[in-house]
This record gives C-alpha cells, structure tokens and sequence, in this order.
C-alpha cells in the first residue's frame, strides 16, 4: 500500500508529482492523490500510473537527475520493490508485503 501525506511533502516533490499525474496545480494534484487512495482502498490494487509518479518522486530525493522516462521504462518488480521499501517523508509505502503479514520469516532474512 502506498501512503501519501501531501503536508509532508516539499513543494518540489508535490510540483514533480502533480507533473507526473498530468495536475497543473496543487488541488488538482490532492484530487488525483485522492483518487488513487480511494481505488487503492476499494480494490486493494494501485493503479500503475500512480506507481510510476511516486517512483519518480522518490528517486528523485537521491538522484536529481532521475527522470519520469526512466521510471516509465523500470521493469515493474522494480518499481513495485522501491515503493514497498522506502520510508522517508515523501511517498512512502507501508512495510513490504511480509511485514505486513507479520512473517517473522521475511524478516529474518
């Protein structure tokens, strides 16, 4: 599940998502945040395009330079691995799958 707290966010990181989402401005930006939240919520499922904006997002706090084509084009086990093991005050994810669970296993590793 991935979590977003656009008050946390810088406004660089909220320009860089709002782009990414096609927004022009900040409201905009929450509506379409809420949208994915609440289909998140209602299926269980993100939809990909959220993915790959909250990818950037994150890449981007380490890497500058890190663009919304390279996001496009990472295999999709590696977006879905980034957005499941980041924390941070920008889109963050909730603990990985196993973590979740409570796998005591998983975590061992």
């Amino acid at each position: 599940m991935i979590k977003i707290d656009m008050e946390k966010m810088t406004a660089e990181e909220v320009a860089i998502l709002g782009e990414a989402l096609g927004c022009e401005g900040i409201k905009e930006t929450g509506e379409k945040i809420g949208e994915a939240m609440a289909y998140q919520e209602r299926t269980g499922d993100i939809p990909l395009w959220f993915i790959v904006a909250t990818v950037w997002v994150i890449k981007r706090q380490s890497d500058p330079t890190f663009t919304l084509t390279q996001a496009r084009t990472m295999p999709v086990q590696e977006l879905l691995a980034t957005v499941e093991t980041t924390d941070g005050p920008a889109p963050a994810a909730a603990p990985n799958r196993a973590a979740r669970r409570g796998n005591t296993k998983a975590r061992q590793k």
